[in-house]
């Protein structure tokens, strides 16, 4: 058995910088369309247009939880042909999302409009288009090929930048023909995607791989609804004890804080099949694996975090213009928020891998009064500074917490006989946990 100190070099191959840019690309796609927009419309459609970019990153995340984050469980390290299907039924069904929510989107019209609907209407189009085009790309990822990936986005963004420069060399944007540039680009990029994997979604399927997945999905719901309502209802009671002006600032600071959210989130997702890779060679080698994931985040966290607090103002102005003031103030404490993500990053790919659908949830639905607590008692305290910094250390509770989970879940059950032990044993490598995602042999 190899060493956990040689297997831990799994976590930074050159496969791994391939993901790291996939990432970084698909968000630069995102955040290029943002910064046009913010500079071709005037506030109302750009109001009416992060109303829009909300509402489609809450569909996209409701997707990979029941889409791609099983897919990468599931599907990672496994034959071609077992792959191949599960890639055609995890397709189908983003697809299926992807209708269901545009229809839901056009249904709620009456609902807004004026800019809202000028941004969302075309948006709720594209909607099968642009969760297609996400899908493929973790079944990319899934598949150990990274560098496909980065050729869909390639497509994405030659597509984005030759539409949305029409649109803007016509002398007259609209926000409508912004959003329908981004989003039809992308559904050429998820055709091109079929045609690179050579095979076709399969929504007749869809059923199917819910049921196949009926031990994880509720889980992963549940922690999908935490992430989203927690995070959402912090905000809404911190904007409601310091005022707006909070708030302000602990948007501008993201946007300093950006590029190092996009390297974690690249992260989380090229982590997970590493992950399993890992853990069908040893409980030891998982345990060690997503250490050294968790290890290097938290380092480069750390690192970025001094890079922006070494940031001249005339630079800081540039990017935020008068937001900087208020955004510098907060900028050490949100260190903490990142640090805490980047820390608790190797646990949860790790329990992930495990299977583990009991103690994730229980973390995520524990963490939510812990941020709304921890953030609004800063605020009061102390302002601005106060909340980010009680935001700052939840996050690095919660890292805590889910080092702990992960922990426990690689310990062996205290009521395993000697036989379950000696079999476990033979087949983890180490002993270590083998009950906990094997099941033990039959008397």
């Amino acid at each position: 058995m190899e060493t956990p100190i040689r297997r831990s070099r799994l976590a930074f191959t050159p496969k791994t910088a391939w993901g790291l840019a996939d990432q970084a690309l698909a968000s630069a796609t995102s955040i290029a369309l943002t910064v046009v927009v913010a500079r071709v419309v005037d506030i109302v459609a750009l109001g009416a247009f992060a109303i829009a970019n909300t509402l489609y990153m809450i569909v996209l995340s409701f997707s990979r939880t029941v889409v791609s984050e099983p897919l990468l469980v599931r599907f990672s390290h496994v034959s071609e042909a077992e792959h191949r299907r599960g890639t055609r039924q995890s397709t189908g069904l983003a697809l299926l999302i992807g209708v269901g929510g545009g229809v839901l989107l056009l249904a709620a019209r009456p609902l807004y409009g004026g800019p809202v609907a000028e941004a969302v209407v075309p948006l709720a189009i594209f909607l099968p288009g642009l969760l297609l085009k996400d899908a493929w790309r973790f079944a990319f990822i899934a598949a150990d090929r990274p560098g496909q990936a980065i050729v869909n986005d390639l497509v994405w963004a030659a597509g984005q930048v030759a539409g949305v420069g029409w649109v803007v060399a016509s002398g007259r944007p609209t926000l409508s023909g912004l959003v329908t540039a981004w989003a039809a680009s992308a559904a050429v990029a998820a055709l091109m995607g079929s045609a690179q994997a050579r095979l076709l979604p399969a929504p007749l399927t869809a059923a199917g791989w819910i049921v196949s997945h009926r031990d994880l999905l509720p889980a992963y719901l549940v922690e999908f609804l935490a992430r989203i309502g927690g995070r959402n209802l912090a905000l809404l009671a911190i904007g409601g004890v310091t005022g707006l002006p909070a708030l302000g600032a602990i948007r501008a600071a993201e946007v300093v804080y950006g590029p190092l959210n996009v390297v974690l989130q690249a992260g989380n997702l090229v982590a997970i099949p590493q992950a399993v890779g890992a853990l069908k060679r040893s409980a030891t080698t998982l345990r060690a694996t997503v250490t050294a994931q968790s290890a290097g985040l938290t380092v480069m966290a750390a690192c970025y975090a001094a890079l922006t607090l070494a940031l001249p103002d005339s630079l800081g102005r540039a990017l935020l213009g008068g937001s900087w003031d208020q955004a510098r103030a907060v900028l050490l404490p949100t260190a903490l928020i990142y640090t805490g993500v980047a820390a608790m990053t190797g646990a949860v790919v790790g329990l992930r891998a495990l299977g583990d659908n009991r103690r994730s949830p229980v973390v995520r639905l524990l963490l939510v009064p812990l941020t709304i607590g921890c953030g609004v008692a800063g605020g009061q305290l102390y302002g601005a500074v106060g909340a980010v910094t009680g935001l700052g250390l939840a996050n690095l509770a919660g890292a805590a917490l889910w080092i702990w989970q992960f922990r426990s879940a690689l310990r062996p059950p205290t009521d395993q006989s000697p036989e379950e032990t000696r079999w476990n044993s033979s087949n983890t490598g180490d002993g270590i946990a083998g009950s906990s995602f094997r099941s033990p042999p039959s008397r």
